[in-house]
Parts: C-alpha cells; structure tokens; sequence
C-alpha cells in the first residue's frame, strides 16, 4: 500500500451538532507512513474540550459571537471556528502553524455555505511581523478564540503565546475565551501564564465551568472557560 492511501485511510470525519449548529471536519487518526512520534499531531485532532466549547459558544453566541470579528487561535481541525461562522459573527480567520493548513483548509472549503467571511493563515505564535499582519489586512479583531491552547508549556513557549494574544487585540474591549482544562502540574505552569497575562493588560471578566455542556464528567469540574479583557496597554 502506497504512503498516500495508507494516509487516506487515516483519515475520519467527526460530526458536531447542537441546536440549529451543524458542522462536519476531518481529522487524522494516525499517521498512516509511520511518520517522526515526536511530532505533534494534537492540531489533526478533535480533542473533547473542543466540542464542549463548541456547545458553550451556541449558548453564548448572541453575548459574545453575534457581528463580531474573530480569531480561532491554534485552530487544528477548524471546528470551533466554523460553528462560531454559524453563530453570527461577521468574519472568522482561523490560524495555526504551517504543518496543519492543509488540513484546516481542507475542512473550510468542504463546509461550503458556511465558510462565507472565513479565511485561514499560518501563524506561529510570537511572530509580531505575522500578527501585526493580520491585524491590518482583517482589521481589528473582536474576540480571540483558544481552545486547548494552554497545557503545560515550556516558559518560551508561554511568551509567545502572550506576545501573540497583545498583538492580536491592540486596543482595549477585546476579548480572549480559553477553553481550559486543568492537568496535572499545571500549578506550576499554566498558572504562571494566566498570572502574566493578567498583568500584560487583560482582566478577567468571566471564569465559568463547563460542566453544563460537558456529559463525560459527572458533576465534577473538569473543564472551563475564561474570558479575559483587553483594558490597557503594556
């Protein structure tokens, strides 16, 4: 069997829908050529959290989606940013590192209708030439969406990420939603970063847990989101 058809046959769709929501991407299983194991596959993926935010932004769309220009950071797949295409929003530009945009343009150009007002970009995080680019060719974002952006980075990568969010929204009212699940040792890591950020010019408006969208877990509190604000600039 060639590398391509074991490569197809890696391939699986994964269906999200909720409410009036419907939306179809593909996703790799595995790599079918046996490819380096330490590359990170988590952007060919759809991780749990995703579909649980995915259910929370229907639910909140009219408060924070509804005319609004927004960024999906670390997109993968492209499905949180496709359902928000849904929910009203005025323009969604899906970002991730260069290895995932065939995949994630794959996924917007086979949701047709919808991706209306959607375009993709590559983005390494901490590039400010790249977000400041962005910025001026989308005009001002509204909303930064990051979905399982934030789990146990190196501190290098943390700054990146940081510099990325402050490029992102410039200007103070914008907002970030991070769909955030706690793992272990992240007391020492994600911790730090969410204290950085507070300091770099954001507040945090709204720490809601997940677990009204979220079936896998019981009554625990497993998963949530955080909405930050752009007040000042630093």
């Amino acid at each position: 069997m060639s590398t391509q058809e074991a490569e197809k046959e890696a391939v699986g769709k994964f269906e999200f829908c909720h409410k009036q929501v419907s939306v179809c991407v593909q996703q790799w299983r595995g790599r079918g050529d046996g490819g380096d194991l330490d590359e990170d596959m988590t952007g060919d993926l759809v991780w749990p959290t995703a579909t649980i935010f995915c259910r929370y932004l229907c639910d909140r769309a009219a408060e924070f989606l509804n005319k609004k220009r927004v960024l999906d950071l670390g997109a993968g797949t492209g499905l949180v940013g496709l359902v928000a295409r849904q929910l009203g929003c005025v323009s969604v530009t899906l970002t991730d590192v260069p290895r995932v945009l065939p995949l994630l343009e794959e996924n917007v150009h086979a949701a047709a209708i919808a991706t209306c007002g959607i375009v993709t970009a590559p983005l390494w995080w901490g590039d400010r030439v790249a977000c400041e680019k962005l910025v001026s060719e989308r005009v001002v974002f509204d909303v930064v969406l990051c979905c399982e952006v934030v789990y146990q980075h190196p501190s290098e990568v943390f700054d990146a990420l940081l510099l990325t969010l402050k490029c992102l929204l410039p200007q103070p009212g914008g907002l970030i939603m991070i769909a955030y699940q706690p793992r272990d040792g992240a007391e020492f890591t994600d911790v730090v970063f969410f204290q950085n950020l507070l300091a770099s010019g954001f507040e945090l408006i709204r720490n809601e847990s997940l677990s009204a969208w979220d079936g896998s877990w019981g009554d625990a509190d497993f998963r949530e989101v955080r909405i930050y604000r752009r007040c000042l600039e630093q």
